[in-house]
């Protein structure tokens, strides 16, 4: 329809006006779910308004140890705030009646009911004596009377339920005192839409009077191109080169194997040759050849082979264990030996 009205002439203006258009439907939906929370928040103030003021004033009371004044004064607004307060300076009597003292952790509901900031909380900021058991019980109990008979003023306790009053009158009546969180959200959505319908229509007007239009930005490219997949051609050719590769390497190993066998037998020939006899001079013992040095492709799975390989190749003498065990427990046997 915007199109049909307005009648663009680019690209450009047809996306300013599906912009616009796009942005009032969202703005519709907005208000369609801010209708629905309104209409919420009317049947709850009708059939639960007590229950929700008593939950808003408990999550008040989380908030009590980080600001103890403040909180105090937003509770004691509310019947249902001062409800809770006496309730909580009900309970400290009784504990002082039990067990004829507070705890730590009382000790700072106390501070807190106060609304004494942290820096100053001190036993003599509040008229406490804390030397003798006597006068701290007198002076415990004479503060738990003198905090309820101030919550139980009939002036505040009026008041309070005149304001409870009023703001349920309100809700009723669909304009709520405190709006919730999401009722707020949903405004601020809306809003938001409705600044960008406003934007894109104020553009559109620019450019049809003759304004010029932005330069569309450049595609972005990828850095890098994905690698095309080989076909099934390439990658039989592949799997045959690599079976001729691995057949070439078995081929060098049997080499390697053999040339190492071969010099193994001849560096025994050698040694037996060059044993000295009382006849004959010692001959000159042959230089055992080695073998020649066989690059091997690596990664390639051949470790019995090459132990192999190292086993001929080592000139060392070879350790006998049974040899070794036979001379160990000879010399446990002589020395178990008594003289």
């Amino acid at each position: 329809m915007l199109c049909q009205q307005y009648q663009p002439q680019t690209q450009y203006q047809k996306k300013l006006l599906r912009d616009r258009a796009h942005a009032e439907v969202l703005a519709e939906r907005c208000q369609e779910i801010i209708y629905s929370l309104m209409e919420a928040a009317i049947r709850s103030a009708s059939l639960h308004w007590q229950t929700n003021q008593t939950i808003a004033a408990q999550q008040l009371l989380l908030r009590l140890p980080k600001t103890p004044a403040l909180i105090c004064q937003q509770l004691s607004k509310t019947p249902q705030g001062l409800a809770i307060l006496e309730d909580l300076w009900n309970r400290l009597g009784t504990v002082l009646q039990t067990q004829k003292d507070w705890t730590a952790d009382q000790d700072q509901w106390v501070f807190d009911l106060l609304g004494i900031p942290a820096a100053f909380r001190t036993a003599d900021q509040i008229g406490l004596v804390i030397d003798n058991t006597a006068e701290f019980l007198k002076s415990a109990r004479q503060l738990v009377a003198q905090s309820l008979e101030k919550l139980r003023d009939p002036e505040q306790v009026a008041a309070a339920q005149a304001w409870d009053d009023f703001c349920r009158e309100m809700a009723l009546q669909g304009t709520p005192v405190t709006i919730s969180p999401e009722m707020r959200l949903m405004m601020r959505y809306e809003t938001m839409h409705l600044r960008r319908a406003q934007q894109a229509m104020a553009e559109f007007e620019r450019v049809r009077q003759g304004g010029e239009e932005p330069k569309p930005e450049p595609e972005k490219t990828a850095p890098s191109q994905a690698q095309p997949q080989p076909t099934a051609e390439e990658r039989t050719a592949a799997f045959l080169k690599a079976m001729g590769s691995e057949t070439s390497a078995e081929q060098a190993v049997k080499d390697t194997l053999q040339s190492a066998q071969e010099a193994a037998q001849a560096a025994k020939a050698a040694k037996a040759a060059s044993t000295p006899s009382a006849a004959a001079p010692p001959a000159a013992s042959a230089a055992a050849p080695k073998p020649a040095a066989v690059d091997l492709p690596w990664g390639l799975a051949y470790n019995r082979k090459y132990a192999q390989v190292a086993q001929a190749t080592h000139q060392g003498p070879y350790r006998d264990p049974e040899k070794e065990r036979a001379a160990k427990k000879a010399q446990r046997d002589a020395c178990q030996t008594p003289r």
